[in-house]
């Protein structure tokens, strides 16, 4: 049935009141109209600064120019030599001794790229920087006629004049204007905003945009500053407030119902999230901002005009809707546990409801105007059964499962007698590898296929199989955690839709391809904000993601999770073996990798080229044929192998982009390792083979001995 927020009933008197509360009510909706014209509320553009410094491994010294390589790696020219940047660290290059460089002096005044040289003007003329072989070298005379007099042309950094401003507008269509002095502005319509950062050098030399569109300056204090620019890939919705969100939850007629905790609110919005009305005490939409008197935990549509609430401290409260659309209340505050955290309804139209210290409660006759309510602890034990906390319930076919702060509670649905139930408690096994991980569960989740998935609090999620037999005393439970590529191991709640689990951690949303075995974690790398999310259940609305906070709502585009947004390319940035003085830095066209028999341990440094927030990109690696199994280094860009065992292998680096989203970057390494003398069929034989001559030596030996103790003298 509609229903329809309640406005109150005008009483009879004179038309000058009538004329004065219609024009108060006018008023009061215009505000309202204004109020809604944007739910979705704009947020300031996002530009990350960042100085690059001594932590990154710079130390320049009249610095001059910077440019990117064609492979993407940053070059800064400075006195002291040329910086190379992979993201990650700075190195340092510079004329060596017995390099065989020796014309053009050693301090550089500007340089340009083409291909695989930077062409540097020295104090005493030009030479060349092999950005492969990672040596400077004398300029050809075939390379000296194409050197111009006046190389400016092929710069691509741009000199920053006294009191000039860089105006720059960003991928996104956002402009930018940055003075010299190293304030930054934005344009909002009209007007230019001061952004709440800037780029502290006295002033500023010169500036580049690389192909991601980043911003590079060099500071006259020798610093390097670069700016990047992102898009929130959320909007805050102003319907919700700004407490936390415990409950989101559709009716059939798509609006959407918020639960503010702190508030004790449930607040009402259309698909758009326009503010339909606050829930009263009544149970009746009221257009005024009312709180409902109680935290609701939950929210549960039994049909289009019966919803069930479950409140912390106090219970259900079972809202019918009349065909008028005002409301009839039916509280059961006297409910065992008194906090009801989950409800949910089986085939045979019962409600089983969650609570937080009386376990699992049935309600066989939800429509009654009585209705009863019927303790559940069956073959659990009286003390456990009145103890326990559910936190959430599912039910797949008639079995019913339910996460408590004490593992998984497994029972089978009778038809008809209550009484016959039995439930079976899983937990934690220290005994058994494939026991739950964890006794504190937090969720429960169907996928539609053969997999239930149970979250914990802290041991990341359970993957259980329906086709083993759900009422065993012994479950097998498969572990996913962090070191599987999981982001956090904290999993609040689930969500299933389409082939993805959606995982809500801390301050972590993850999604879960299961057929991939694929995750993608979004945290602050990829909202651009750090969030701390509530424990709602995310809630699919049209195109948007709904994602409660502790400090409000976000609806984020459903697109936005499927965007690989930049796919950076991998480099290998260094490789040192084991006893060696430096690392070999001129490895990034390696295809392979052959070790010395003698030397079988190395380091192999690796960056991902996404220059927006490198230090957020994560990396992973295997051995192709060997384990195919990805092993998850997280932050860390290098791999270290001690003492290989002989064999040839293939080494994958893999990594994700800055948002925190992995990619199809993956790069091989071949990687032989040769034999010791001591470990080829060859050694063998020959050992084989002394191991014979001394068998048969000892036993000659042996047998002349003998025969001389035998024979007469």
């Amino acid at each position: 049935m509609p229903i329809r927020p309640i406005k109150p009933k005008v009483p009879s008197m004179n038309r000058k009141v009538m004329n004065n509360m219609f024009m108060k009510k006018l008023w009061m909706a215009i505000a309202a109209t204004l109020a809604t014209i944007s739910v979705l509320r704009a947020e300031e553009p996002v530009c990350v600064v960042r100085h690059l410094g001594e932590i990154d491994g710079l130390n320049l010294r009249h610095a001059n120019q910077i440019l990117q390589d064609s492979t993407g790696f940053i070059w800064i020219s400075a006195w002291n030599g040329l910086f190379r940047y992979d993201g990650q660290n700075f190195v340092a290059f510079k004329p060596q001794p017995g390099d065989g460089y020796e014309s053009a002096g050693e301090i550089i005044r500007t340089m340009w790229n083409i291909g695989n040289r930077i062409y540097c003007r020295m104090d005493e003329g030009n030479a060349v920087f092999d950005t492969e072989k990672c040596i400077f070298r004398d300029v050809t005379p075939e390379e000296a006629e194409f050197i111009p007099a006046s190389p400016e042309h092929f710069f691509q950094s741009h000199p920053v004049r006294a009191g000039e401003s860089i105006e720059h507008t960003d991928l996104f269509g956002q402009r930018w204007r940055i003075a010299e002095t190293g304030e930054i502005h934005y344009l909002e319509a009209t007007e230019w905003k001061p952004y709440r950062y800037r780029l502290s050098s006295p002033s500023l030399l010169c500036w580049m945009v690389d192909r991601q569109g980043n911003l590079w300056f060099l500071g006259s204090d020798d610093s390097v500053w670069k700016m990047s620019f992102v898009v929130r890939p959320f909007r805050r919705i102003d319907a919700a407030g700004k407490s936390a969100i415990q409950a989101i939850a559709a009716d059939s007629r798509g609006r959407i119902w918020i639960s503010q905790s702190a508030d004790r609110k449930v607040t009402v919005t259309d698909a758009h999230f326009n503010r339909l009305g606050s829930l009263g005490p009544d149970g009746n939409i009221h257009w005024e901002d009312l709180p409902f008197g109680a935290e609701v935990n939950c929210i549960f549509h039994a049909a289009d005009s019966v919803v069930w609430l479950g409140c912390k401290d106090k219970g259900l409260c079972r809202i019918i809707y009349r065909n008028n659309g005002t409301a009839r209340t039916l509280r059961l505050d006297s409910l065992p546990g008194r906090t009801v955290n989950d409800i949910k309804a089986d085939q045979s139209g019962r409600l089983w409801v969650a609570t937080g210290g009386a376990g699992v409660i049935c309600i066989p006759n939800p429509m009654d105007r009585n209705p009863r309510v019927l303790s559940m602890g069956h073959g659990l034990g009286r003390k456990v059964a009145e103890r326990l906390r559910v936190r959430d319930i599912q039910i797949h076919r008639n079995i019913l499962l339910a996460a408590t702060h004490s593992g998984l509670l497994i029972a089978e649905l009778p038809k008809d007698n209550l009484n016959t139930m039995e439930w079976r408690l899983h937990g934690r096994d220290s005994n058994r590898e494939n026991s739950l991980s964890s006794n504190v569960a937090t969720d429960v989740e169907y996928d539609g296929y053969n997999t239930i998935y149970i979250g914990t609090e802290s041991s990341g999620i359970n993957l259980l199989d329906i086709r083993q037999d759900l009422l065993s005393d012994t479950l097998s439970f498969t572990h996913i955690g962090h070191e599987d590529g999981l982001g956090s191991d904290a999993a609040i709640s689930l969500h299933y839709e389409d082939i993805y689990l959606y995982i809500t951690g801390a301050t972590t949303l993850v999604r879960y391809n299961a057929m991939a075995r694929e995750f993608a974690n979004y945290d602050s790398r990829f909202f651009h904000e750090s969030l701390i999310f509530s424990e709602a259940h995310p809630l699919r609305v049209g195109d948007n993601w709904v994602l409660g906070l502790e400090d409000g709502m976000i609806a984020v585009s459903a697109s936005a999770f499927n965007e690989y947004q930049y796919v950076p390319s991998i480099v290998w940035s260094s490789i040192s073996l084991a006893g060696g003085n430096e690392p070999d830095y001129a490895v990034n066209g390696l295809q392979q990798l052959e070790l010395s028999p003698d030397n079988r341990t190395f380091t192999l440094r690796f960056a991902a080229l996404d220059l927006v927030n490198p230090r957020a990109i994560d990396y992973s690696f295997r051995f192709v044929g060997q384990n195919n199994r990805w092993m998850y280094l997280h932050g860390n860009n290098s791999i270290t192998m001690l003492d290989m065992r002989p064999g040839t292998y293939y080494l994958e680096v893999h990594s994700t982009n800055t948002n925190g989203v992995w990619v199809p970057n993956a790069r091989m390494l071949r990687i032989i390792v040769p034999e010791k003398f001591n470990e080829t069929a060859l050694a063998n034989v020959l050992f084989l083979i002394l191991i014979i001559i001394v068998t048969i030596g000892l036993t000659f030996v042996v047998a002349i001995r003998i025969f001389k103790a035998s024979s007469p003298k």
